[in-house]
């Protein structure tokens, strides 16, 4: 028989590793789960479940129609259960500020990963505590239920100090917002203005790994705010110097490089580094909503004494 005539169908394969193919690649390729919706009924239960798992939003039109769509609530088919859109989402990036960031954190309980705003960032920590001028819009069981959240700040370039939040930046009411002890890793999209200011970080009881942005020279200030970081009383236990190759000078790479693993040899254990394009921010984050390796995943250790 010519080989060329082989006429393979779905139905030739066992159902479980069909099962299997479409949800590994429901997961991957958003726009495969989404073709898989439009299907039938029996592919759209596999995909349905990825498609809520991430979410981007970039306009207040988009975080207004999504925040209602977790609102909701249907049955599949071929799913006995009933299908709830919020049960499923880990990860949201919200771009322009809006008070839609507090609906959509109240509503999802699985949450896990937070790319916002400076802006939205401060929607969510005035939302989590009774003001004179407002209501509490996030009830203390908002963050009890949650587990432990990883935190993307960008548009934080305006102040290097902002995004820090720290006491006496908002409202007295603020200090004592839980969010402050629910955030275990921040990362920064930008660089900070001024390397030689030091930043409050104390608030943030469990923060544990911090990435942020260098840039050569960082680290020629007597006094630095990436050695406070690493300071004994400091909270951050592990440090990563985030390395952005598409906006270094020409040479640049290799002296950072160098100026890292310097700084790295003096905190053993407590800095790395990490390479990756300042252009591709939204992708890798959407990359590691869909399983894959996030930057603190890519980090690797600054300095590595040698092995006798």
């Amino acid at each position: 028989m010519d080989p060329t005539e082989i006429q393979v169908t779905l139905s030739d394969f066992p159902r479980e590793l069909v099962y299997h193919i479409l949800d590994e690649g429901a997961r991957m390729y958003p726009k495969l789960a989404y073709t898989l919706c439009l299907v039938s009924r029996w592919t759209r239960a596999i995909s349905l479940p990825h498609l809520y798992s991430g979410a981007t939003l970039k306009t207040v039109s988009q975080s207004t129609k999504f925040s209602t769509c977790l609102k909701e609530s249907f049955t599949l088919k071929e799913n006995p259960h009933i299908f709830d859109p919020k049960d499923h989402l880990r990860g949201v990036w919200i771009g322009p500020a809006s008070s839609r960031v507090v609906e959509i954190f109240r509503l999802a309980d699985h949450l896990t990963s937070l790319a916002l705003s400076v802006d939205n960032l401060e929607w969510l920590i005035n939302g989590s505590v009774r003001l004179p001028v407002q209501r509490r819009m996030l009830p203390p069981r908002s963050f009890k239920m949650k587990p432990n959240l990883r935190l993307l700040v960008f548009n934080e370039e305006h102040h290097d100090w902002r995004w820090t939040f720290e006491p006496g930046t908002l409202a007295p009411e603020t200090d004592d917002s839980p969010l402050f002890s629910k955030v275990t890793h921040i990362q920064l999209s930008e660089y900070l203005h001024h390397e030689d200011t030091e930043l409050e970080l104390a608030h943030w009881a469990n923060l544990s790994h911090l990435a942020i942005p260098y840039r050569p020279g960082a680290l020629d200030y007597p006094t630095n705010v990436y050695q406070t970081f690493l300071d004994s009383e400091s909270v951050v236990s592990t440090l990563v110097l985030v390395v952005y190759t598409d906006i270094l000078p020409a040479g640049g790479q290799e002296r950072v490089m160098e100026e890292i693993r310097v700084f790295g040899s003096s905190h053993p254990g407590r800095v790395e580094y990490a390479v990756c394009k300042r252009q591709d921010l939204q992708k890798d984050w959407e990359y590691e909503q869909r399983g894959g390796a996030s930057i603190w995943d890519r980090a690797q250790p600054a300095f590595e004494p040698k092995r006798m």
